[in-house]
Order: C-alpha cells, then structure tokens, then sequence
C-alpha cells in the first residue's frame, strides 16, 4: 500500500431533513471530490459527525463508502471511540468490509496517563491487519500526546503508519517530522488544520486532512502540485487564499453545519446543511458571513 499523502477531505456526513443519512447526497460528494483529483478520502472524523451517528449507524456507512468509492483512492475511516473495544468492534468491522486506513482518535472524556492511551493503541492495532492513522486533536479530546507516546505506540505497533496532527502549533508539527518521520520513513505525518498546510509540507509534511477539501478541493490539490514542483511562490498565493477563507470554522461551533453551507455555494452540489443535536445549524448571521468570505475569496 502506497505511503499516503496530498489531500485528503475529512468529508461530512449529509443528512435529510429528517436527520437520516442521505445515500444520495453522499454518493454525489464522494464522486465529486474524487472527480477533483483528491488523494483519498477521510469518513467519520469530527467533521463527519462520528459522535452523532450510532454504531450500527456506522458500520452501514462504512460499507456504503468503501463500495461507492471502489477502489479509486485510499477510504480513512474513523474508528474512534471512548470505549476500546467498540474502537476495536469498528475496526474489524472496516477492515471486513474493505476499508483502507483505520483513524483512531486518542479516548477522551477521561484523563487518561500516557500507558492507557498506549494501551489503546496497541489493543486496536493488534486486533486488525490494517494501517492505522493515530488521530491527534487536543482542543476536542483534552489530550494533547506528546511525541515520546507517539514514538512508542509507533515502535510498538508496525501497523501504525501515520498521524493526523489537528493541533494549532507547528513546533509540534515540527517535532513529529523530526523525531519520529526522519527514522521511519513510510511514516506519514497529515497536518490537520488548513492553515498550516504549506508550513507543513516546507518542513516536511506529507499532506493535509483539512476541511476546506470539502468545498474548494482544487485549491489544495494546486498548493500540493506548486510544493511538488518547486513553485512556492504560487503555493504561497494559494496558502493565503485558504487561510483566509479558514476564518469560515469560527462563525459556528462546531463549523459543521457551517461546511455543508459552504459546499453549496463553491460547488455545484445542491446539499442539506442539516447536523445532528447536540450540534446546531448556523444561523441567518452566520451564513451571511460565510457568503461574504467566500464571495470575496473567489
């Protein structure tokens, strides 16, 4: 399995009105965002609702992604969970159905010491022959792993091939290429948040799991082809685009609803920017913000 990097959307869950899954809906933006040249696609991360959604609920989605997707990019699949061995009942799950890449976001609601959150790692490691992504995101868990626990769970389990590093800091960013990337070297380190996407790749980065891939996935494709290529300046230019347009998450918490609204107005796609409770839809003010970003980043 090739090393994973470019783009790759942590794409949202779309609902009817009725707060079900909508098959259609989804089917139309796992086919567009592939039609635009993303690298794979990530499916129930935090954008993607995995919080709202039952297990059962789950597992249906999972198999529905991994037969749309057919093959054509790598399928993420978000396998968190407080419990352990509901992570590791999701895992085994994915992995059944033909799932590529398991994400595994550190447990939260506890504080859990260093060896529990190891412990966790190594028990859904072991119990599936899949890779895995360890999936860092300090603001949303309370866990903020620092890299001698990444450093172990990736000695201790050879099935752990990369992080999603969702974390406003780039010495962490930093520190993670340096200490773990430069010794392994089919470790892929995903920066997480849109902003720190060409930061990432100058200093050793291989891609980005950033929202923004939802609604304007051409523009992250063309920074990580400039990167490639040695055009900085134009990845710059892009860059500045893309941060501007970040400023679009702060208008609701959490920005879910607030991305479904931005597929419909930089896409061609006609979705519902209903979310599950506890999550809210934006309101009136809110999608006005939203319009005037994106109409004056165009």
């Amino acid at each position: 399995m090739r090393k994973l990097e470019g783009v790759i959307p942590p794409m949202v869950t779309l609902f009817n009105n009725n707060k079900e899954i909508d098959w259609t809906a989804n089917r139309n933006l796992v086919n567009y965002l592939i039609k635009k040249g993303i690298d794979g696609i990530f499916v129930l991360g935090s954008l993607g609702e995995f919080t709202h959604l039952t297990v059962t609920e789950r597992k249906k989605y999972i198999k529905f992604i991994v037969e749309e997707v057919n093959n054509r990019v790598p399928v993420l699949v978000g396998v968190g969970h407080t419990s352990t061995d509901i992570a590791i009942e999701l895992s085994k799950d994915a992995q059944n159905v033909g799932a590529d890449y398991l994400v595994v976001v550190t447990p939260y609601y506890w504080e859990l010491d260093d060896e529990a959150i190891i412990n966790h790692y190594q028990k859904v490691a072991e119990a599936t022959d899949l890779p895995i992504i360890i999936y860092n995101y300090p603001d949303l868990t309370g866990i903020n792993m620092g890299i001698n626990v990444i450093k172990k769970i990736v000695a201790r389990n050879d099935n752990v091939v990369g992080i999603k590093d969702t974390i406003d800091s780039l010495t962490h960013i930093h520190k993670l290429i340096n200490k773990i990337k430069t010794r392994e070297d089919d470790f892929s380190v995903l920066v997480g948040l849109d902003n720190y996407f060409l930061s990432g790749l100058i200093a050793g980065a291989d891609g980005m799991i950033g929202g923004s891939a939802n609604f304007i996935p051409r523009l992250g494709k063309e920074i990580f082809e400039n990167f490639q290529s040695g055009k900085l300046e134009e990845a710059a230019k892009k860059q500045q685009k893309i941060n501007i347009l970040s400023n679009i998450y702060s208008l609701a918490n959490p920005p879910i609803s607030i991305v479904k609204e931005a597929i419909n107005l930089k896409t061609p796609l006609n979705v519902s920017n209903i979310v599950r409770s506890p999550a809210l839809k934006r309101d009136l003010f809110a999608k006005n913000k939203l319009e005037e970003l994106l109409l004056e980043n165009k």
